[in-house]
């Protein structure tokens, strides 16, 4: 017994380390290796979970779930697909970026059955570390060591509060804001889904804390899906009857609030909307479309980004992570992200059909958080890297590893394959 509770605080040590290490955008150059430090944590957390597993006599499992599969399938459909890109490094590079946040995905989930609640406190802890570091940032303009150069040139409300070259805004340590803004999204539901007997007051201060935050990354995506993320929030942890009338009320509440604030801010003057990164996005996909009927065989052979980028057709990441995946795997990546997207909300929508929502609302902000990094994919560069990969890997694994904690709780058992 000494030893198992030497080991968990051991594991709870590497968990944190590890929550911390995925949000580092900082790559290690050795010659001609180079690897961020979430990469070499992953593979460390993964290997000592099932080292432990055999050192304690206990079978090598995996956890019987649909992610796990859909995981398992886009990493082995990159390895197929990927060596031909034209730039076959970064081809061979990005089999690399799936394979680590998918066995740490597997491992997490299948490693750990019981105290998900303690681990994704200990995630919340880390979330709101970094959101003191994002006000800090705000504050005193300084302290941003991993800022990429294209953040600076983010638009959005910043021209009344800064007329400097450079705008302030938090980072946290992210290389861009608006990934910082997601991360701390999934943060504030997880903060609000938390029932809180004591300190009642310190929780609605760092409820106002992580809007801070999020506000100051100037994330228009983020800040626009706040107020339908946090009434469906509110539903899910209701009734279960007429579901989808309450979500469409969601939708039509969020709207008005949204089209009142917008029309506010315009007359009064006080804060200036740019949408020309909206614009800029809508080209970027205009022209990933365009790659599509110039080069005809991406959709079977995919490395289209690589291709748009070699020819001068693409100015990067074309900003849509469905767009995305269609264009860098095909047609079959199109069918595995959108196959990913429906096992997330069947997995939800089942625990919400059962009641677990209600009895466990951290279950309900999970799955919300899960569906807006989603959703901000469609205009983001979600789960085109690895460390994004990384950290949607293990909020996943923070929902699912939940998911069948109360499916146990409830007598059903863990299913393994």
């Amino acid at each position: 017994m000494h030893q198992l509770s030497r080991f968990l605080s051991v594991k709870t040590a590497l968990l944190f380390l590890l929550f911390l290490t995925m949000t580092i955008s900082y790559r290690v150059e050795v010659g001609g290796l180079s690897f961020v430090l979430i990469e070499p944590m992953a593979l460390l957390v993964s290997a000592l979970l099932w080292v432990n597993r055999i050192a304690s006599g206990r079978r090598l499992v995996v956890l019987k779930d649909p992610l796990v599969f859909i995981f398992v399938a886009i990493t082995l459909w990159s390895i197929v697909i990927r060596p031909w890109s034209p730039d076959w490094r970064h081809g061979l590079s990005d089999i690399r970026d799936w394979v680590i946040p998918t066995l740490l995905f597997i491992t997490l989930v299948s490693n750990i059955r019981l105290k998900w609640r303690q681990y994704i406190n200990l995630f919340l802890a880390v979330e709101i570390c970094l959101m003191i570091l994002g006000l800090y940032q705000v504050k005193t303009d300084s302290f941003r060591p991993f800022l990429a150069p294209e953040a600076v040139y983010k638009r959005g409300f910043y021209s009344q509060f800064n007329n400097s070259p450079v705008p302030s805004f938090a980072v946290g340590f992210f290389g861009h804001p608006g990934v910082f803004a997601e991360y701390l999204f999934v943060g504030l539901l997880i903060l609000i889904a938390l029932s809180w007997q004591k300190c009642k007051w310190l929780r609605v201060l760092l409820v106002f804390g992580f809007i801070g935050a999020i506000f100051y990354t100037f994330s228009k995506t983020v800040l626009g899906a706040l107020p339908f993320a946090l009434l469906l929030f509110g539903v899910l942890t209701r009734s279960s009857r007429h579901f989808w009338t309450r979500v469409l009320f969601c939708l039509i509440v969020s709207g008005l609030l949204l089209t009142g604030l917008l029309l506010v801010m315009r007359k009064s003057g006080s804060v200036t909307l740019d949408f020309g990164t909206f614009v800029w996005r809508i080209e970027q996909w205009q022209a990933g479309l365009s790659l599509l009927t110039l080069y005809p065989t991406v959709l079977l052979n995919g490395n289209g980004v690589d291709m748009g980028i070699l020819k001068g057709l693409l100015q990067g990441n074309p900003h849509n992570i469905y767009l995305f995946m269609f264009l860098q795997y095909g047609l079959m990546g199109l069918m595995l992200i959108l196959t990913l997207v429906a096992a997330v909300f069947w997995q939800g929508f089942r625990a919400y059909k059962w009641g677990w929502m209600k009895q466990e609302p951290l279950l309900a902000g999970l799955w919300v958080a899960l569906i807006g990094l989603l959703a901000f994919g469609f205009f983001g560069t979600s789960l085109s890297y690895i460390e994004f990969r990384s950290i949607f890997a293990v909020v996943a694994s923070l929902f699912i590893g939940l998911w069948h904690e109360k499916r146990w709780e409830d007598g059903y058992g863990h299913s393994t394959v």
